[in-house]
């Protein structure tokens, strides 16, 4: 699992960004082989008139904290252009 900030758009004064998870697995068997992969948002930051917030899917409020654990400096660098 590898989680980044990604997808930054404007809307009026809305800002918003995906924290999103990403995940490859490559198997190996004789000459061949098999590779998938998944992409998929786990959270969104928000930011109007200065304020930055976040939320998971579901709409729980995430702090800061919790999504420097996520994605370690997204919350600094949104608005940065991610």
């Amino acid at each position: 699992m590898s989680i980044t900030l990604e997808n930054e758009r404007k809307f009026g004064g809305i800002t918003v960004a995906a924290l999103v998870d990403t995940d490859v697995t490559a198997l190996a068997f004789g000459s061949g082989g098999v590779v998938t992969g998944h992409k998929y948002p786990v959270a969104f930051l928000f930011r109007k008139n200065g304020t930055t917030w976040a939320c998971r899917l579901d709409g729980t409020a995430l702090s800061q904290h919790e999504v420097h654990l996520l994605c370690p400096d997204a919350w600094e660098r949104f608005g940065q252009g991610g």
